[in-house]
């Protein structure tokens, strides 16, 4: 296997500490847990990675999934907390630092959806009363919970998902939901899925205008294998069936992206793979009420020497239209392909967004968003070698409108460094937009994009050489341009470990310095976000506490409009 196959397995990891990758042992984990980064070195830890392919050991996917599953736990204890035990965080005495990948090898038990009116627990308890108090913390979860997604729409109602335990529920780690309704706050905890098997790769999407939501994720219940499940959710009706949307016995299904519009159409994504582990490829179905969800259709056919592709990011432009990109590689080189879809005519047919023009360069995590009616943004990290033994990390975007433009904008550029993160990014729909990035120094960037199209002068959020990074920053952006970026960090002492948050000014298109989102006791971590146009924010995180408490639990903070994110006074 070389540098570039599989780099998409790791997609969503960001690593404790960036100059860690140096300590790593095995040259397979060392592959799959660089390439979530721009760049990074060889299995030394050091100097341009394009210098020498990985080590020929890590010759399948089965080594870079199953074997390394143990490697992972055993080696990289400082991997972020989507990849942690739920079922291990529930014990008091449990600790942060062990890691469990579900094994490939589970035994699942028979499939039992969970009925639509939800399975029942104790309502989420708050530290504060007042509704629309955006000092107040939530929480949100009962204990044992852990990678918490979120997605609020234009009425300020709100979902937040995540994988944990739940009085009543069947088997390990199950999908919980939350709903945040604006004006009366969280409800109750309700479980989505009641099968035995492990979820792990949680989403959740909801449509702005409608209240419209479609939950992903995958599950091990089928042998040996991860199968991809949606349950779709409308205001007037509650939560559809949960419903399998792949058919490939065997196969599996890896970092599945679904998105649902007013009229309740989805489109979902995804890379999957036989059953013995060979080539990735990137397949679709789309969902109306007429006809259900559809057979899955492959989007590509990259039949080259090594050729995989995976990473998927999927976005409405509406009108029933829709693009991907994803990560296609084969031949030694990594390219960043594109299709387009349309409700009458279906997938238009795959090509070459990007290409990777040699050994000098390498592409990855491409993103893409809404940019507003008919527009997208597609924003990506890239590592270029300047061929006098210097190179430089880089954030690009390249924008949709009616069609790919040609120009690729500079969002931000580490001269001299290998390493940078995964990029995110946000859209008003108006024309501005932000994107976030963290650095090998540990430091966090931001830029903005301007009504005019034009990007700004990149910024430092957190600076570089102290405490260490925790998590891939997160943005969020209001229809008036504010913006709010999440993040997790440790001290360098590691005392603590705390979720932090950073404001942007839509007036002045400046971002503030970063501020605690929580002063908790124990460890706050994985903080994700979410806006909507009229200004509502939301935040949740996942905080475990070793001194006595029953387990990892995941909080929320609720900025209502006009109000802005300010630090909280410590928790007992």
């Amino acid at each position: 296997m070389n540098k570039y196959d599989y780099s998409f397995l790791s997609q969503d990891f960001f690593t404790k500490k960036f100059v860690s990758l140096k300590h790593l042992v095995s040259p397979a984990v060392t592959v799959a847990t660089c390439r979530l980064l721009v760049a990074c070195g060889g299995g030394g830890g050091s100097g341009n990675n394009n210098s020498s392919p990985a080590s020929s050991s890590a010759t399948s996917v089965a080594s870079s999934v199953s074997s390394s599953a143990s490697s992972v736990s055993s080696n990289l204890s400082s991997l972020s907390a989507s990849s942690l035990s739920v079922s291990s965080l529930s014990l008091s005495s449990s600790s942060l630092s062990s890691l469990s990948v579900s094994s490939l090898s589970s035994t699942p038990s028979s499939t039992s959806s969970a009925s639509n009116s939800s399975v029942a627990v104790s309502s989420a308890s708050s530290s504060s009363s007042s509704i629309g108090d955006a000092t107040a913390i939530s929480i949100i979860s009962p204990p044992g919970a852990a990678s918490a997604r979120v997605a609020i729409d234009d009425q300020g109602n709100a979902w937040a998902i995540w994988k944990g335990i739940i009085e009543g529920a069947s088997g390990g780690d199950n999908l919980i939901a939350n709903r945040y309704v604006k004006g009366s706050g969280w409800g109750t905890a309700q479980l989505l899925e009641n099968d035995g098997a492990s979820v792990d790769k949680a989403e959740i999407y909801i449509d702005p205008s409608s209240g419209r939501a479609v939950a992903t994720w995958t599950q091990l219940t089928s042998a040996g294998a991860y199968d991809l499940w949606v349950r779709r959710y409308a205001p007037a009706t509650g939560w559809a069936e949960p419903e399998r949307i792949e058919n490939s016995e065997g196969a599996m299904g890896f970092f599945a992206k679904t998105i649902i519009d007013s009229n309740g159409n989805a489109l979902a994504v995804w890379a999957q793979s036989p059953v013995n582990l060979g080539r990735f490829s990137i397949w679709s179905s789309h969902y109306t009420a007429a006809a259900g969800w559809s057979e899955p259709v492959l989007l590509e056919d990259n039949n080259v020497i090594g050729g995989q592709d995976g990473s998927p990011s999927l976005a409405w432009l509406g009108d029933g239209k829709a693009l991907v990109v994803w990560l296609n590689s084969g031949n030694n080189r990594v390219n960043i392909a594109t299709n387009s879809y349309t409700a009458a005519g279906g997938w238009a047919g795959d090509e070459i967004l990007v290409a990777d023009t040699g050994g000098n360069m390498s592409l990855n995590h491409p993103l893409l968003i809404n940019d507003g009616a008919g527009k997208a943004l597609l924003v990506w990290g890239q590592w270029d070698s300047l061929g006098d033994g210097t190179f430089t990390s880089r954030i690009l975007a390249k924008t949709y409108n009616n069609g790919w433009a040609n120009d690729i904008a500079v969002v931000g550029e580490d001269s001299g460094s290998d390493v940078v993160s995964a990029p995110r990014a946000a859209s008003n729909g108006n024309g501005v937009a932000a994107a976030t990035w963290g650095r090998k120094n540990q430091a966090i960037m931001a830029n903005t994009r301007a009504a005019n199209g034009t990007w700004g002068t990149q910024s430092i959020i957190k600076p570089g050489n102290a405490d260490f990074v925790q998590s891939v920053p997160e943005v969020a952006i209001d229809g008036a341009a504010n913006g709010l970026l999440v993040w997790s960090q440790e001290s360098n002492d590691n005392t603590t470990k705390d979720s932090w948050f950073a404001n942007l000014s839509g007036s002045t298109g400046s971002w503030a310095s970063g501020q605690l989102l929580e002063n908790l006791v124990g460890t706050a971590v994985e903080p994700m976000v979410a806006a909507n146009s009229a200004g509502d924010r939301v935040v949740v995180w996942y905080n475990f506490n070793s001194f006595g408490s029953p387990g990892s639990e995941i909080y929320a903070r609720y900025f209502p409009a006009g109000t802005t994110a300010a630090p909280v006074p410590a928790e007992d």
